[in-house]
């Protein structure tokens, strides 16, 4: 898995790494820097997944979050869709922030793209005072939400799904 601060800002390396390596690799990412560039990079480069991470569908949510806009991760998801790489779009639920409420929204925005699309939903980890870790029926409520839109999708609670192998590479 290449992730960890945010990979694309390395696109280059990252293809070239992809191409050298031998095994599944997945890539995780906040979506800001992908476009249609990159995009036919990575297919033609063999890469076998992308994690998009979709902090908050509501602008302001997501510029409070990030300090930036979110138009250029929606539109990196509509590009994903239409490519042929394997894609996830993943959503921390953090309460009081990006809940129920804002798992809805997204549900939603992901369902007018394609409605088959994989939809993750992950419990946060309390980093300072931002919020707290949400409870497994809060989890479990929001997949049941996001369900009424979208015919995949699943949640942290269910298995881990980052890869058993790893190693680390520093650019």
């Amino acid at each position: 898995m290449l992730a960890g601060g945010e990979p694309t800002i390395y696109k280059k390396a990252i293809i070239d790494l992809v191409k050298s390596c031998d095994t599944k690799t997945i890539l995780s990412t906040n979506g800001h820097l992908v476009d249609g560039k990159f995009i036919r990079e990575m297919e033609q480069s063999g890469l076998d997944e992308v994690h998009i991470d979709l902090k908050a569908y509501s602008q302001n949510l997501h510029a409070w979050y990030t300090g930036q806009s979110n138009k250029n991760v929606l539109k990196a998801i509509e590009l994903l869709n239409s490519s042929n790489l394997d894609f996830e779009v993943i959503t921390v639920f953090i309460p009081g922030l990006i809940d129920k409420g804002e798992i809805e929204k997204i549900a939603d925005f992901l369902s007018r793209i394609n409605d088959n699309m994989n939809y993750r939903i992950i419990r946060y980890v309390p980093v300072g005072d931002i919020s707290r870790r949400p409870t497994k029926s809060e989890i479990k409520d929001a997949v049941t939400i996001a369900e009424k839109y979208l015919k995949s999708v699943t949640s942290s609670l269910e298995e881990r799904r980052h890869p058993v192998k790893r190693f680390r590479v520093f650019v």
